[in-house]
């Protein structure tokens, strides 16, 4: 389950795949220093090994594509490309949304800590997942809802001042975002979870301007 510490540890991951992978002339097999590097930031993300081990992992079965059905969207303008934030800001966002969406991190963490980014992290998410495109229609129906329930927490935020604690509905439609954005199906996860908040998720993000 990545969270905001552990995106935020792997920079140093990602230099050292890409330093390897500089060197590497592609061949059929991948050298061991490359296999040990890829998981070690999958691991920094938090993507556990698989219970059969890494070196046992079977290839998914191949899958026939599905026929495209275009966007009727007009694509992105380049201002609103030019606004989307940096990928780290994805993360960050994202275990923000966690904290809310935990009641035990709500009660960990001072109502005005939690409430200080987070028209930040939202406006970062909407820039993102506003520009997303699709050619299945199950795709644009992901994005439809996703880009609803933001801009439903983002309303809601706006009349919490941070006072007191997130009323249950900021609580609740912000753990309905994080399980979509990490493709969770059981909600009782965010009752237990519980980490040592990350400064940099209750930080105001830079928000790019269109």
């Amino acid at each position: 389950m990545p969270t905001c510490t552990k995106v935020w540890r792997s920079p140093r991951h990602a230099r050292t795949l890409r330093a390897l992978c500089e060197t590497w002339t592609p061949s059929p097999e991948v050298p061991v220093a490359i296999q040990q590097a890829t998981r070690s930031l999958l691991a920094a993300f938090g993507f556990p090994e698989p219970p059969e081990g890494w070196d046992e992992l079977e290839p998914p079965p191949e899958v026939p594509p599905e026929p495209e059905d275009p966007d009727p969207r007009p694509p992105p303008t380049e201002a609103e490309l030019a606004a989307r934030p940096h990928p780290f800001s994805f993360g960050v966002a994202s275990g923000w949304c966690q904290y809310l969406g935990s009641p035990r991190m709500v009660a960990k963490i001072s109502p005005a800590d939690l409430r200080l980014p987070a028209l930040g992290h939202l406006d970062n998410l909407l820039a993102l997942f506003r520009t997303a495109r699709s050619k299945h229609a199950e795709g644009r129906a992901y994005f439809a809802t996703l880009i609803q329930r933001l801009e439903t927490l983002r309303a809601l935020c706006e009349a919490w001042d941070g006072a007191e604690a997130p009323p249950a509905r900021v609580q609740e439609v912000a753990r309905a975002v994080h399980m979509q954005l990490q493709h969770k199906s059981d909600p009782r996860e965010y009752d237990a979870f519980e980490e040592d908040a990350d400064p940099v998720c209750l930080t105001i993000p830079k928000v790019r301007s269109a």
